[in-house]
């Protein structure tokens, strides 16, 4: 009888320490899966907002070519204005010479230099004596410099837009910045246009305003 008891009082004892043993490792598994979420969810929240900053980044790059394409036009008006006034100032070849580059000139597109320089070499053809006007020389080299310019900018614009495209649309991009409510922004790059090219009719305007008030 005492053999019997013996034996069920330790088999019990084994069950009850099998049972611990099973609840502890449950316990260690639990502990590792509450711990892989915790650090799954984290790392993921980081990635997540380093995912949103690499968007707003790229998006103020494109921002950034945008606003120096804009100074670039604005640096073509301005010169182009400047050069009205010498010529307001000079002969009447000069004045005629920047007239006629005028209207050719607007005929072409912003960042053409090729183009640009077509257009003042046809002045330079069909009215050979403007060759000695150095207003037509500076008007040239202002043109090649300015055009230099803007198509850099058009084309570091471009570039930024394209890469600011990719990262967005890409996968899992998309989804993270979908989920953190980010707006995706619609940027196109610059198109040349009669208002943008520095040679508008605004610009035409102005020469044609300075040339009533000098009558």
């Amino acid at each position: 009888m005492t053999f019997n008891t013996n034996t069920l009082f330790f088999k019990e004892k084994q069950h009850m320490n099998q049972i611990k043993a099973f609840f502890t490792e449950y316990k260690i598994v639990i502990g590792i899966i509450i711990a892989s979420l915790v650090i799954f969810g984290g790392g993921w929240f980081l990635y997540g907002a380093h995912v949103q900053n690499n968007a707003i980044h790229l998006e103020n790059q494109v921002e950034a070519s945008e606003s120096q394409i804009q100074a670039v036009l604005q640096k073509r008006v301005d010169s182009l204005s400047q050069l009205i006034q010498t010529a307001q100032e000079g002969s009447q070849l000069e004045k005629d010479a920047l007239n006629k580059i005028i209207e050719a000139r607007s005929k072409t597109a912003a960042g053409d230099v090729a183009g640009a320089n077509l257009a003042i070499n046809a002045v330079a053809e069909k009215y050979p004596e403007l060759k000695s006007v150095a207003l037509f020389s500076n008007v040239q080299t202002q043109s090649t410099l300015v055009e230099n310019q803007l198509n850099a900018a058009r084309n570091a614009n471009t570039n930024d837009i394209r890469q600011y495209k990719n990262y967005v649309k890409s996968w899992p991009h998309n989804s993270i910045l979908d989920s953190k409510g980010y707006e995706v922004k619609n940027y196109e790059p610059f198109k040349a246009n009669s208002s943008a090219t520095g040679y508008d009719p605004t610009t035409q305007n102005l020469w044609k305003n300075q040339q009533k008030d000098t009558k």
